[in-house]
């Protein structure tokens, strides 16, 4: 609803009844619509709509206290409309009621933001070479990692991407993105759905700096779009994540440190900067120390999750539930490096494409050193959740066919491996979380108030 430039001029315009203000000889209608509100002034007129109604205004635009007016000429109700407003809505039926949660204003400029955010991020990656192509939905089986939902005999929807961009690359595209619908049949949680999509970057000939780079200017343009210029960038290796800060998924703002000392005794330093009081069982806890500004615990590895999720609510959150101002609007984006190839004996921390350092060593070898491989994959993790992750991949097929028998799953990619004999380039690539990147950035509670229709089933 653009107004400049069209002062005393008739206009046309359409929208939905906000509010109706009716001081009997002149009556004040607030007419919304996507993106905005306008203030339409009805002059000694009876008027046959209500709040809701879906109506059609012919008028003329003037100036009033600095903003556009417009004084009506002519109304036509398009449709009437109940008066949902009074409804009161819980979270849970937030879902099944979906379009009184999407008619809100805020939402509405939240979905024209995301969908900028889209136009954006293509804008940039075409202006750097890319080329968007899509890929199916509907696929084989295929032994990546995550479940699969099944359609019909041998046919799957696609949980990502991977090999299709993989053989985009040996096709020589050389870079390729696309917002690819990604499917994995696991249990919903605040930051995970069923159905989602994933940006998705492929490219060849590129090192590991490129790609870093790339992918902080995507998170930069979603950072710029709602005017946060405030955030820091670190690289960290996955083993100081796990030694100082007890987790992979490392979220900074909490202060929270710790340290083995040994296989069941772990050392935490906590600097509580909120100066909340803390109380923990003595029992629990080895050793209990406290001064002014930090608080020392030794305590058994057992029950160290249930001690730092109280800590992380006790410092992080206020009685309430709301976060305190020395963690709002704190970004920490963290590029994690340097991570395990191998979460067990046959099992990978990423997927089974991903380039490893010793891959040229034997398949004994690799076995019995699995624990001390380091891959060539990177996740980047935004206060605490991980909202992108990606590798450098295998592209000498002796050394795919070595990872897939360690594996034991070289029989599913018979073809794939074909493929790799046709010329493949170095690669690298990255997926991202849209969806995730705005929940933690606009502190949502949940992925969901990210989609327009999330599922619950």
């Amino acid at each position: 609803m653009k107004l400049k430039n069209k002062k005393n001029k008739t206009i046309n315009i359409c929208g939905w009844v906000d509010s109706i203000r009716n001081f009997g000889k002149i009556i004040f209608v607030s007419l919304r619509n996507r993106d905005t509100k306008i203030q339409i002034v009805i002059e000694k007129k009876k008027i046959n709509f209500k709040k809701n109604y879906c109506i059609n205004v012919k008028g003329n635009i003037i100036k009033h206290n600095n903003k556009s007016e417009i004084i009506c000429k002519k109304i036509n109700v398009l449709n009437k409309s109940i008066n949902f407003n009074s409804i009161k809505i819980s979270e849970k039926e937030k879902i099944k009621n979906r379009i009184f949660y999407l008619k809100k204003m805020s939402v509405k400029k939240f979905f024209v933001n995301k969908s900028l955010i889209y136009f954006y991020i293509r804008k940039y990656l075409i202006k750097n070479n890319f080329i968007e192509i899509e890929t199916p939905i509907l696929t084989k089986k295929t032994r990546e990692g995550a479940k699969l939902f099944k359609v019909k005999k041998n046919i799957y929807l696609s949980q990502s991407p991977q090999l299709f961009k993989q053989i985009l690359m040996i096709s020589e595209y050389e870079r390729y993105f696309q917002f690819a619908k990604c499917f994995r049949n696991e249990n919903c949680r605040n930051d995970r759905q069923y159905e989602f999509t994933q940006l998705d970057i492929e490219a060849s000939f590129l090192k590991k700096k490129d790609i870093f780079k790339i992918s902080s200017s995507i998170i930069k343009i979603i950072l710029r779009l709602y005017k946060i210029n405030k955030f820091n960038i670190y690289y960290i290796k996955y083993k100081k994540c796990i030694i100082k800060y007890g987790t992979e998924k490392p979220d900074l703002r909490n202060q929270i440190h710790w340290k083995k000392i040994n296989k069941k005794i772990f050392y935490l330093n906590i600097k509580n900067k909120i100066k909340r009081k803390i109380k923990i069982n003595k029992k629990k806890a080895l050793i209990y120390l406290k001064n002014k500004k930090e608080i020392y615990l030794i305590f058994k590895k057992k029950i160290y999750p249930k001690i730092l999720e109280y800590l992380i609510k006790k410092i992080c959150y206020s009685k309430e539930g709301k976060k305190n101002d020395v963690y709002k609007n704190i970004i920490n984006i963290i590029f994690v490096t340097k991570i395990p190839m191998f979460k067990k004996k046959k099992k990978c921390f990423h997927h089974p494409f991903t380039y490893f350092k010793k891959i040229n060593k034997s398949i004994k070898y690799i076995k019995k050193n699995f624990k001390e491989i380091k891959s060539e994959s990177y996740d980047i993790i935004i206060n605490g959740t991980e909202i992108a992750g990606g590798s450098i991949r295998i592209d000498n097929f002796k050394e795919q066919i070595k990872l897939l028998k360690i594996l034991k799953i070289e029989k599913y990619f018979k073809k794939f491996i074909f493929f790799l004999k046709c010329g493949t380039p170095p690669h690298l690539g990255i997926a991202f979380g849209i969806d995730r990147i705005l929940q933690k950035i606009l502190s949502l509670k949940s992925i969901r108030d990210c989609i327009p229709f999330p599922r619950i089933f």
